[in-house]
């Protein structure tokens, strides 16, 4: 993933890293990786599923718009 994102950076690509598989199973230092943004999903660590995380380098963050605001993003919650 470093040689990946170095080569990204050289030629001024965005680095995203889906940690959903390795998450759950080794430690994660995303600074170390150098990648732009890292994202996973809870339920594959036996969490909630529709929980999901984005780490991101913080000058990207604060320039991205959000895509949703405000609550209302789920219409129907139930036991099955």
């Amino acid at each position: 993933i470093k040689e990946i994102a170095k080569i990204a950076h050289d030629n001024g690509a965005v680095m995203v890293v889906d940690g959903a598989q390795s998450t759950p199973h080794m430690k994660i230092g995303v600074q170390d990786l150098d990648c732009d943004f890292y994202t996973f999903s809870a339920h594959k660590m036996c969490g909630p599923t529709g929980v999901g995380v984005l780490n991101g380098k913080r000058a990207l963050l604060e320039n991205m718009e959000p895509a949703e605001f405000r609550g209302e993003m789920i219409d129907f919650v139930g036991l099955y």
